[in-house]
């Protein structure tokens, strides 16, 4: 993905604060509400989302920008659902349970084809 100075770039960094926002309040409310998910550190909620974001960031950047809306919804689920399975056996504090990893995946997919990466 070619990136040029100046509106286009603004509009980048403008959609991944948004969904690292977004990501976080999700991982955030999640570790509340659900019994089966537990986030013990602030670090370890701020690593995870950036972890997502990062990897959706490269993903898309490597499609070229070229997916539908249901593609960013599938693209974002899965990547979300895999990365929040694997972290917690990498990152101390986190733990997360079937059901509640599908329910954050889930929304944090929907959130990405909402908000999409490029202008």
């Amino acid at each position: 993905m070619k990136v040029i100075f100046g509106k286009i770039e603004i509009i980048l960094v403008k959609n991944m604060f948004i969904r690292f926002i977004v990501v976080t309040m999700m991982l955030l409310a999640t570790a509340f509400v659900m019994p089966g998910f537990e986030i013990e550190k602030f670090v370890s909620l701020i690593l995870a989302a950036m972890i997502i974001i990062s990897f959706d960031f490269i993903i898309e950047a490597l499609t070229d920008g070229h997916l539908s809306m249901a593609g960013r919804v599938i693209l974002g689920f899965l990547l979300a659902l895999l990365v929040l399975y694997f972290l917690q056996f990498f990152i101390m504090g986190y733990r997360a349970g079937g059901m509640t990893i599908l329910l954050v995946s889930f929304t944090i997919g929907m959130v990405n084809g909402i908000i999409p990466q490029t202008a």
